[in-house]
């Protein structure tokens, strides 16, 4: 049953994506992955500064 739902979710998810791209205007769509890309690049400095931290108490 959960590996069922897994499933379904995941594609539910991509089918979103799909209409999505499909259904908006380039404009939309660039807009949309540069936001994307810029949460991507604030996720990962937090996410360093964090793993440097985590890698200090390991060692």
């Amino acid at each position: 049953m959960n590996t069922l739902y897994y499933k379904n979710g995941i594609f539910g998810h991509l089918q979103l994506l799909a209409t999505v791209f499909t259904t908006t205007g380039a404009e939309i769509k660039f807009r949309y992955l540069y936001t994307l890309a810029f949460q991507q690049r604030n996720s990962c400095e937090l996410n360093s500064s964090k793993s440097t931290a985590s890698m200090d108490s390991k060692s």
